[in-house]
Formats: C-alpha cells, structure tokens, sequence
C-alpha cells in the first residue's frame, strides 16, 4: 500500500477517516495472508481469511510430506519455501 497506508495510519486522530481505515482494512483481510495478531491501521486482527502453505502448516502443525499429499500435489517443490 506504500506511501496511502503509511499515510491513513499517521491520521489516527482524524475520526473522519475511520470508515476509510476500515474498507482498507476490510481489502487487505480478505486479499492478503495474515497471521493471527497482525495489526492492521491500529486493530489486531485475530482471523485472516488466508494463510501462505508455510503458516497453514505453522498454525496446524501439520508436516510438509503430509500437505503435500493432503493436497495432492504431484511434486513437493509445489509448496515453495517461505523466504
């Protein structure tokens, strides 16, 4: 969100903006992987709506072999390493 973000989060004193914040908030829950506890434009968020393979297999604990084949995919090189 670059210079916009940075900038809707400086403003917290300005109540006008919150429903601005809010939509913002609302996009980036819904479009971007979060892990429970981020904070977003000054609320915890506690629930994303999607995870990367690595934070699904974090949060579950489930093994990478096991994803792999829960998932069916034909290669483990499918489930790219976090970086």
């Amino acid at each position: 969100m670059g210079d916009f973000y940075t900038w809707l989060k400086s403003e917290v004193e300005e109540p006008k903006l919150e429903e601005m914040r809010h939509v913002v908030r609302s996009f980036i829950t819904d479009n971007y992987p979060l892990r429970p506890g981020v904070e977003i434009l000054g609320e915890e968020i506690n629930k994303g709506k999607r995870l990367t393979f690595a934070d699904a297999r974090q949060v579950s604990g489930i093994a990478r072999a096991r994803m792999v084949t829960t998932l069916g995919c034909p290669s483990s090189n499918d489930l790219e390493q976090p970086r």
